[in-house]
């Protein structure tokens, strides 16, 4: 990533990527070193945002500190690992990461708050992983322009068991152009999950709010 650009313009230009996994694992594993200098300049506030969300939702249904701690919990497109810090800080103790960029989930190796992580995952495609082997998902900021369309919430599901928890997150704009509302309704109608919660127009990122969404799998 040049020295040369700016925060603003670095950002722009991940929104513009049409959604190519080539041409976004390429710009993430260009992006890591200087990822979370330049998202703070932007006031990205989403991570903490989602994880109080999470949080809350998970803590209604395991009051127990203790017991939440031993929660399973995959952190879906992890980056440098932002969310997973939080969650640590929250006292989850069993938290894998995936990312479509290996140079990212290097950053997040890095922090040592991770019992596992991957590179090299698609949200385009079901996830390689265990069915049904997480009590929860969340997943902060894949759902933005030029990434992944709001049919790839779906891929989400088949690691949780039933009754777990997906929290993810979409930038308003996105969300009203890709009508996110639609997939939404779209896969509660499947009777996959139900929607449990949607946090309207949040703190996401200076710019503009998001919405945070809560499903629950069936």
């Amino acid at each position: 990533m040049s020295e040369e650009r700016s925060s603003d313009e670095v950002l722009a230009a991940s929104l513009s990527l049409a959604g190519d996994i080539g041409r976004l694992r390429g710009f993430y594993d260009a992006w890591a070193a200087q990822y979370d200098d330049d998202l703070a300049d932007e006031a990205w506030v989403a991570p903490g945002v989602i994880t109080e969300v999470f949080d809350a939702y998970l803590s209604a249904d395991t009051p127990d500190p203790a017991a939440r701690a031993e929660l399973a919990v995959l952190d879906v497109a992890c980056g440098t690992g932002q969310v997973g810090v939080l969650l640590a800080e929250r006292g989850y103790r069993v938290v894998d990461g995936v990312d479509l960029s290996v140079a990212m989930v290097e950053r997040a190796r890095a922090l040592g708050v991770y019992r596992d992580l991957r590179g090299g995952c698609d949200l385009l495609e079901p996830l390689d992983l265990p069915p049904v082997a997480y009590d929860a998902v969340v997943c902060c900021g894949v759902f933005t322009r030029g990434h992944v369309p709001p049919s790839a919430m779906e891929n989400l599901l088949p690691p949780v068991k039933p009754g777990g928890l997906v929290v993810l997150s979409t930038r308003r704009s996105y969300h009203e152009s890709e009508d996110a509302d639609a997939a939404i309704a779209a896969i509660v109608a499947s009777g996959r999950v139900e929607l449990v919660g949607i946090e309207r127009d949040a703190p996401y990122i200076e710019e503009e709010p998001g919405h945070y969404i809560v499903f629950r799998v069936r």
